[in-house]
């Protein structure tokens, strides 16, 4: 959602609609917080956009960029509200470039969740197919007399693509913003 007229320093000035239209927003000269992502979005505010300016927040107050009694007032703001266009304003005045590394950081983090939820799958599923290839070898080896450990093959190609699974799924430690 763009805001108009916004007094603070925003980010990505959008000359007569150009940038707007490209991205959804509104028509004609507006001043979209790109840091944020919240250009483009509609009028209410979910709990995604709150969570992610309250986590902004706080890594800006441990950072030292907000006074503890500053952080307590945009957090509780950024709490209470409704529509997109309020939460905006509350990390205007970060710094733009720490405000990017911010999001860079919380969406590195929102895809090592996901990794580490469809990585028990992805085990189970080498597991069961290991098992079953080293079946069939067995099977065919004490039937016709090849000892050839083939189903090694698989088992290396697709641990490798496990091992790079369990790699992005690992919790990696926070950096300093």
């Amino acid at each position: 959602m763009c805001v108009r007229a916004a007094p603070a320093p925003w980010v990505g000035d959008a000359p007569d609609g150009e940038a707007d239209t490209a991205r959804g927003a509104c028509a004609g000269a507006c001043r979209c917080l790109v840091g944020l992502g919240l250009c483009g979005r509609g009028g209410a505010a979910v709990d995604d956009d709150r969570e992610e300016v309250v986590a902004l927040l706080r890594a800006a107050g441990g950072a030292g960029l907000l006074e503890p009694d500053e952080l307590a007032e945009r957090t509780g703001a950024a709490l209470t509200a409704k529509i997109a266009g309020e939460l905006a304003p509350l990390t205007a005045d970060l710094p733009p470039a720490w405000r990017e590394r911010g999001r860079r950081e919380s969406r590195r983090h929102e895809r090592a969740g996901r990794a580490r939820e469809e990585l028990g799958g992805h085990v189970r599923a080498y597991v069961g197919v290991m098992v079953l290839l080293v079946g069939i070898w067995l099977s065919v080896a004490l039937t016709g007399g090849g000892w050839y450990p083939w189903p090694v093959w698989p088992a290396l190609g697709w641990g490798l693509g496990l091992a790079s699974h369990a790699r992005n799924a690992r919790p990696h430690p926070a950096r300093a913003l």
